[in-house]
């Protein structure tokens, strides 16, 4: 009796350890127009790619070259290229686009004031990753650190602003104009995949020093993770 008591309890523990916990994620643009020679901008972020994994970093590494996909969602808002390369992929647990602002019924950007927020199903071990667009780039992205942004803290959810997992990237894919002025940026490009190209790694946004203003992460997105039953 008492070894199957033993058994018992185990097993409830073990089963209530990986219980999936519903998280709800939300990234709310907290941007300000930005200065540039060409006026000012509004720092608007695309539609994105989320993915929840348990190992590694399967959106991208620092130092290495764009991965399949990540070209498209960096230069022209095309989180579905990436999305449809990753599906399948061992380690995954989820992987999906978010592409519809709070409050609207269809896929767009969101401008200062305006949140994309979604709902994963969540246990502990898992890392959030995610990625989005900093449109008015030729292909700079806002994401997670490539290691993602770990959800639980044992089998805690780690709720709160988590906006410190966030940077912004450069893909490397298509050489770098000023912020907000260049031609060949998403807003006055004459069609996707347009500009010079180039194949330099993923790096930090900031860390390329092409002359022109940076904004940093935390000046464009705020990122939180709550439970859906604390939103209003």
């Amino acid at each position: 009796m008492v070894a199957l008591a033993l058994v018992t309890a185990c097993t409830t523990d073990s089963m209530a350890d990986t219980t999936p916990v519903q998280l709800r994620i939300r990234l709310e643009n907290v941007g300000a127009p930005q200065d540039a020679s060409c006026g000012s901008y509004d720092p608007l972020v695309a539609p994105g790619i989320y993915a929840l994994a348990t190992d590694g970093s399967p959106l991208f590494d620092v130092g290495a070259l764009a991965p399949a996909g990540l070209e498209s969602l960096a230069e022209d808002g095309d989180p579905t290229v990436l999305r449809d390369a990753l599906l399948g992929t061992t380690g995954l647990d989820v992987v999906d686009v978010f592409d519809t602002p709070d409050g609207t019924y269809e896929s767009g950007v969101i401008a200062p004031g305006a949140a994309f927020s979604f709902v994963v199903l969540a246990t502990p071990g898992m890392q959030l990753h995610l990625a989005g667009m900093f449109v008015e780039s030729n292909d700079w992205f806002v994401a997670t650190h490539p290691e993602g942004l770990e959800l639980f803290d044992g089998d805690t959810p780690r709720l709160g602003d988590h906006t410190a997992a966030l940077d912004l990237y450069d893909a490397g894919t298509e050489v770098n104009e000023e912020p907000g002025c260049g031609p060949n940026q998403a807003p006055r490009q004459a069609g996707p995949n347009t500009g010079p190209t180039e194949a330099e790694p993923v790096t930090r946004a900031a860390d390329r020093q092409d002359g022109f203003s940076v904004p940093s992460a935390a000046d464009i997105l705020r990122l939180e993770v709550s439970l859906p039953s604390d939103m209003p």
